[in-house]
Order: structure tokens, then sequence, then C-alpha cells
């Protein structure tokens, strides 16, 4: 799959995750849910797709193709940045342990005030977690293997979790004087599922000896 419709599938899907922690309107969650899926299935690098053209790709609106336009020329989407800056960061990381999907997530969080990888670990670990609803033995010590399961990945993240890192860093160095040009590369760029750093190509011009 190409890399730009893995990139724009992985944002969509994260737009999902977040309205859905956040509880927001589940037809919004829903189209981002569509969109990720489109991005998975396309064939051919949207990039390439003129932006007048757009619309002509089954499963995208007028909506949608603003968004993927927006991406293609600016490299990010400011609805999801926005979207980023309602939750706690560490909420993205929960929803890398297996078998914790958004509203578990939500619950966490809003019952427990859970924000973090590590915050789970001392409420499973203390029990104050199994005071809430659903959150029995056995779904702790489930989460409990799930952590464990991401410790054991040699420190790789999701690829939903490593590109807001990503596109955060770059927007920060792409406002250094003498950067012309800049973007993340490696298996970032390449839409891997995890990645395990994060690698990023700045142009400047030379130095006159």
């Amino acid at each position: 799959m190409p890399s730009t419709n893995s990139t724009l599938a992985a944002i969509f899907q994260q737009m999902a995750d977040v309205n859905q922690i956040i509880d927001g309107n589940r037809f919004k969650t829903n189209a981002y849910q569509k969109a990720a899926r489109v991005m998975k299935e396309l064939t051919r690098d949207v990039s390439a797709v003129p932006p007048a053209e757009l619309t002509s790709i089954e499963g995208v609106g007028k909506g949608l193709a603003e968004k993927i336009a927006e991406f293609v020329e600016t490299g990010k989407i400011d609805e999801h940045q926005q979207m980023l800056t309602d939750i706690p960061a560490g909420l993205l990381d929960l929803l890398d342990i297996p078998g914790l999907g958004p509203k578990g997530v939500a619950q966490l969080w809003r019952e427990a005030g859970v924000e973090s990888v590590a915050d789970l670990e001392k409420g499973i670990a203390d029990g104050s977690l199994a005071e809430l609803k659903g959150m029995g033995k056995k779904k702790l010590e489930n989460l409990s293997k799930g952590i464990a399961f991401m410790a054991k990945q040699g420190g790789r993240t999701h690829l939903g979790r490593a590109l807001p890192l990503a596109m955060a860093v770059v927007e920060t160095l792409r406002e250094l004087p003498g950067v012309e040009k800049i973007e993340y590369a490696g298996s970032l760029r390449r839409g891997k599922e995890t990645i395990g750093d994060i690698d990023v190509l700045v142009g400047a011009p030379g130095s006159a000896p």
C-alpha cells in the first residue's frame, strides 16, 4: 500500500479513536473509520490524484477530499492536530495495549484518572481499578499481559502513536532558520505498522568553504 495512503489511514483511525475517547459524535467516529478503510483499500497513491478528482474515488466525499488535499499539500490535517490536544498524550499509548480499545481507555481516564501506561500498571497493582465496572480480575490480568507483551516488542511504537510525534517534530524544526525542506522518513514514511525510531530528513543550503 502506498505510504501516503498508509499515513492517512493511520491519521483517520486515530481521529476515530480520539473522538470515541472524548465521547464525540458517533457519526463523526463512523466517518473517520470509513475514511481509514477507504485509504487502506485504495490501490493507487492518493497523493498522485489531482485535488479536483478526489471525489471520484469511491467512498471519498467533499469533506474527506478536503482533508486528503490538506495533508498532501501541508503534511498534516489541522483537525487531527487539534483533536490530539483534547486528551492527555499518554492515552494514545494505552490504545496499543491488546484488548484495550477507545471506550476502555475513556473509562479508565474518566473514572480512575489513568493517563498513561504507568498509571494503568499502578492501578492494576494496587487493586484500585478492580472497582470499575467491567474491570474484573480476568480483564485486569489480560491487560497486565498486554503491557508485558508491549514491553517485549523492543520499544517499537504503533504507527498511529508515532505519526503525530513525527509531525510535531517536523513542524517545530520547519521554523528553524535555514530549513528549506523537511519530512519524516524511514519506516514511518513507508507506513509500517510499528515504528522503531523516527527518522527526519532536513534540506538546508550548504555552507561556503
